[in-house]
């Protein structure tokens, strides 16, 4: 063979050598691209599963104890905590006991005597004498109508003024006579 000839194989050589290497990182990348799409996938597949999960996390740590709270003070508790929702917020503490806080997030609080004249405010805690409490201090009526009513004489709130008495009898008790002997003229 002559020297044009190899040199010309050599050059076809050598370009399909290049074109070789160029397809080769053409399949790399299209082998990467499937393999992210394919985690892709699968991280979307993830994050929603950790979407789902932290939405069950929620129930069970800050709705149902939430909803067995309301239902413990009214029969009617999604009635009860949509109107509270209407005037406050429910903030679980980082003590994991939950607060009271009006709509703009801060804590409401309650006043807390300390000897005799001092006096400390602190968060109001989500429970049945703090509710009725904030809801007296406030006036919500539409809130107090879910609210037990309170009964007993002693009970703020409660109607009755006295424990119910005996009916007034208007006989007078006859006096009881005894047989003594009388002394005197018969």
């Amino acid at each position: 063979m002559s020297e044009a000839t190899i040199e010309a194989l050599q050059t076809e050589n050598e370009a399909l050598k290049a074109k070789n290497a160029e397809l080769l990182d053409e399949l790399k990348r299209a082998k990467k691209s499937r393999e992210s799409e394919g985690l892709k996938e699968q991280v979307e597949k993830l994050e929603a599963e950790k979407g789902e999960l932290a939405d069950q996390i929620h129930q069970l740590t800050f709705e149902k104890p939430v909803n067995e709270f309301f239902k413990s003070v009214c029969p009617a508790a999604s009635a009860l905590r949509q109107t509270f929702s209407e005037h406050f917020d429910i903030a679980r503490g980082e003590d994991g006991k939950f607060y009271i806080n009006d709509k703009d997030g801060n804590p409401t609080l309650k006043a807390v005597k300390v000897g005799q004249h001092g006096e400390e405010h602190h968060p109001r805690e989500l429970t049945f004498d703090n509710l009725h409490d904030l809801i007296h201090e406030r006036g919500l009526e539409d809130i107090r109508y879910f609210m037990p009513k309170p009964t007993g004489s002693g009970a703020t709130g409660s109607t009755y003024r006295s424990a119910p008495r005996p009916p007034a009898n208007d006989n007078k008790p006859q006096e009881k006579t005894l047989n003594r002997p009388q002394l005197g003229m018969r």
